[in-house]
């Protein structure tokens, strides 16, 4: 059957735009809206097609408005792949103590849609990824607990939010609109008894890992997580107000973290007898610009620890801190503040103990569990 030639459309003003009606290969019209306009003597063009005029006139009139307000300008016109924002985001602005983790999302979404422009990445197609994360299974062979997609979903939100807040690339995140699976995995984390804490660093002092002991001590003292712990600076301990101060966290933001007396007492026994003096050094030295791998030893100072639950890995110290701390009577406010989580944010907002007061709670807490086995230089 012959094809009918498009219709044409009535001639639009100067600065307008206008459209062109194309076929596509099923025969199907596709309405392509095209901008040209001027502002500050500067051009500005911009295409894109749709699969209705009214889609594209709309989109039109919102792009010609953009531009006149200067909300747009004409980098940030340009079409960005969802490659270029990832690759850009993991250079700038990745949080370190989550960089592997996010990385692996974020290579994951790269391989499947990173070729595609920000501009096509819709809630449906993120929607169906989201359902193949949660089909498919792992390279172990085991599927994907809903916690583990919904990271994958939060590490993808995070590189839009940039494009939106930092870079000007786009005005909305898609990633928002897509519902995160709920979570029905309740497979907790084990917490360590009092004795197992003890056991644990006894295990920890006879390691070949020189750091060993002070990373499980930070860990179960503070509650901070293994990539904060191996990230850490010299500039970020503050012996004088007993501080650990982290510039950056896995959420995103800054924190606070009080150190107890035996944590500080061993950082200062580390820092003299490596004798420091560039405080821009790492305190646990990284091998080949990879963080120090702590895996093979912690194993091993678990089973020197006669440690053989299931279920045992380091973020256990983080639970195992914040079990102490509720054993201990801290608020679950105070606890909050004190680990860095952000549940329960409006509560939060009105509630700023001082890191005094929260060092208090630390030390009643976990010293009875440390301070037995603390001598070690």
């Amino acid at each position: 059957m012959k094809k009918t030639s498009p219709k044409k459309l009535p001639p639009r003003k100067k600065g307008e735009g206008h459209i062109r009606i194309r076929r596509d290969k099923h025969g199907s019209s596709k309405f392509q809206m095209i901008i040209e306009t001027w502002k500050d003597g500067l051009p500005y063009r911009k295409a894109r097609t749709f699969d209705t005029q009214s889609e594209a006139e709309q989109w039109g009139k919102h792009t010609l408005y953009e531009i006149h307000k200067g909300i747009v300008s004409k980098e940030t016109l340009k079409d960005r792949t969802l490659r270029e924002a990832i690759d850009l985001y993991i250079r700038d602005m990745l949080p370190p103590g989550s960089a592997a983790d996010v990385e692996r999302h974020l290579k994951w979404w790269n391989t499947r849609i990173g070729h595609l422009y920000l501009s096509e990445i819709t809630p449906k197609l993120l929607t169906d990824y989201k359902n193949q994360l949660l089909s498919e299974p792992t390279r172990q062979g085991k599927k994907r607990a809903s916690a583990t997609v919904r990271y994958y979903l939060i590490s993808l939100q995070c590189v839009f939010q940039a494009a939106i807040k930092d870079w000007f690339w786009i005005n909305e995140n898609p990633v928002l609109k897509v519902r995160k699976p709920p979570i029905t995995n309740h497979t907790s984390r084990e917490s360590l008894t009092s004795d197992e804490c003890r056991s644990l660093l006894d295990a920890c002092k006879e390691s070949k890992n020189p750091y060993l002991y002070h990373i499980v001590l930070i860990g179960l003292g503070t509650g901070m997580r293994r990539g904060e712990i191996l990230g850490l600076r010299w500039e970020n301990i503050d012996f004088q107000k007993n501080l650990i101060r982290l510039k950056t966290t896995k959420n995103g933001s800054s924190h606070t973290v009080p150190m107890t007396r035996s944590v500080t007492r061993a950082l200062k026994n580390l820092f003299n007898k490596e004798r420091v003096e560039d405080l821009s050094y790492e305190i646990f030295p990284r091998l080949n610009k990879r963080p120090l791998d702590i895996r093979t030893a912690f194993t091993f100072a678990l089973k020197r620890a006669n440690l053989k639950r299931a279920g045992i890995v380091f973020h256990s110290l983080r639970h195992t801190c914040r079990t102490l701390l509720a054993e201990s009577g801290a608020t679950v406010l105070d606890a909050m503040k004190i680990t860095n989580h952000q549940d329960v944010r409006s509560s939060q907002i009105y509630n700023h103990p001082s890191t005094d007061h929260l060092r208090k709670i630390l030390e009643r807490a976990t010293e009875e569990v440390i301070e037995p086995t603390e001598s070690h230089q």
